[in-house]
């Protein structure tokens, strides 16, 4: 083999090798009753999708990979995706989140409980003259780009603005080769809500936000102290070694 051949076949997900086009027979008759029917009392029965169609047609994103979800939740406020979390978190199942469905990766595919949530977390409101702008996680980046009375020098990522949502961007760091490191999301957010796997809502912009989470996120609340206080030794130690020299 050619040195500078790779092995692509090492690079292929197992799976991908034997995914039939064809629906699970488990799943002929849609989604299984018992986790239909408990979802459907605990949200909405609009927000649920269970036919065999609903399955097949979220079974796909824009990766090459399939797979079937057991039941779609289309969800209609945030307390129904919270709800569907402490479900899932009590019964041991897993979700994936779909929103445009741009992912090349399969990352908005699942075989469990899959939410949709792009038909009501969109929309953004222009604040302070254009210096900030408060985005609801489902707006497009194109969206937040267009609007021009936000302030110039923000940047978003342009290859896939078009049909990504804020929060793909948010969620990788996403800037664009033309942003640098100063103005990516990390540098340009200055607070969120965030809804924790658990089902917590937080919101970062809360002067209550520390006794929340200490309160009802322990575990999480002690690991972000611990990386807040091990980022200030390295910052400190960067520094002394540059005073040194």
């Amino acid at each position: 083999m050619c040195f500078f051949s790779p092995n692509t076949d090492a690079l292929t997900p197992l799976r991908s090798h034997a995914t039939p086009d064809r629906a699970p027979d488990h799943l002929a008759d849609g989604t299984p009753p018992a986790l239909r029917d408990d979802l459907i009392a605990l949200v909405r029965p609009t927000a649920v999708r269970a036919r065999v169609t609903d399955l097949v047609k979220y079974a796909t994103d824009a990766s090459p990979y399939r797979l079937f979800p057991q039941v779609v939740i289309v969800a209609e406020s945030v307390e129904q995706i919270a709800k569907t979390l402490q479900y899932a978190k009590q019964n041991h199942r897993t979700v994936t989140f779909r929103a445009s469905g741009s992912s090349l990766n399969g990352q908005s595919q699942g075989d469990d409980i899959l939410i949709d949530v792009r038909d009501c977390f969109t929309g953004l409101e222009i604040l302070e003259d254009g210096h900030y702008v408060r985005i609801k996680p489902g707006t497009i980046i194109s969206a937040k780009s267009c609007a021009s009375t936000v302030q110039p020098g923000t940047r978003t990522r342009p290859g896939k603005q078009r049909r990504c949502d804020h929060r793909w961007g948010v969620a990788n760091n996403a800037s664009g080769m033309t942003a640098g490191t100063r103005l990516n999301s990390y540098h340009t957010v200055t607070s969120m809500k965030v809804l924790l796997p658990s089902g917590t809502l937080i919101d970062t912009g809360s002067a209550a936000v520390n006794g929340q989470l200490l309160e009802h996120e322990r575990e999480l609340h002690d690991a972000l102290l611990e990386i807040r206080d091990a980022r200030a030794l390295r910052v400190l130690r960067i520094c002394a070694r540059g005073a040194d020299s």
